[in-house]
Parts: structure tokens; sequence; C-alpha cells
């Protein structure tokens, strides 16, 4: 199964919130997984903010950016080509997205997943509406 992950439900699987262990479920049974170029730069985004309010310790940041980045050179990484791009325009065009939402649910569509995996609604709803199967968590 083609698993596609948006930035919300991958950093799950690093950072221990409701929805984590749906993530790692999901991970676990996915024979590829895909992402965005965009998922370090936003889950680093996270970890930056974990790491600044205190609740990660430096040394900590640096470990689970490190599994980060040993993780991601395993798995596909959707770039931001012109199908992508041209996806998002529609979906931004049709459904009330921020543009990296629009980017995700597009980037799943061009890499021909099995599950769109996130956790936030509107996306969800975005890619459902595009026939993809989706995975709330």
């Amino acid at each position: 199964m083609r698993a596609f992950f948006d930035s919300s439900a991958f950093a799950k699987g690093y950072i221990e919130e409701p929805g984590s262990e749906a993530v790692e479920r999901e991970l676990a049974g996915a024979t590829s997984v895909g992402v965005t170029v965009t998922l370090v730069p936003e889950v680093i985004s996270a970890f930056s903010r974990l790491r600044r309010s205190n609740v990660w310790s430096p040394a900590e940041y640096r470990r689970m950016k490190a599994f980060l980045m040993e993780d991601v050179a395993h798995i596909d990484i959707v770039q931001l080509h012109d199908e992508v791009v041209a996806g998002a325009v529609g979906l931004l065009e049709q459904n009330d997205l921020r543009a990296a939402d629009a980017v995700h649910v597009a980037a799943a569509l061009a890499w021909r997943t099995d599950r769109f995996v996130s956790a936030d609604r509107s996306q969800l709803q975005a890619a459902a509406g595009q026939g993809l199967e989706t995975v709330p968590v």
C-alpha cells in the first residue's frame, strides 16, 4: 500500500501527541511512503518550536532531527513539478485550503497514492473530494 503523509501527520511519528499511534500503524503497513519536498522544513519548524519553548533540549532536537533526516532518505519525496503546481491551483480554486495544504494533496494525487494521511480536516476533505482514501490522525 502506498501511503502519502502530509507534514502534520508525519510529525506525529516524532512528537508524541494524539494520532501518533495511528501514524505508526500507517507507516508500518505501507509498502511505499510519499511526502512533499516541503515536509522537512515544515517538520523542522515544529521541532524548532519545541526546542525554543524548552519542551525539547538542544540535544533532543538534534537527535530527532537526525532521525527525521535518516527516515526521509528512505521515502519518496515529491517535488513541486508542473503537475503538482497545477493540481494545487485547482484544489485552491475548489476548496477552502491553505496553499501548502493544497500542495500536499496535489502531490499525493501526482504520486498516485493509495491512502492520504493527515491531521488537517480541510485537507482530508479536499483529498476525499478527489477520490483519495483518507486516514485522519
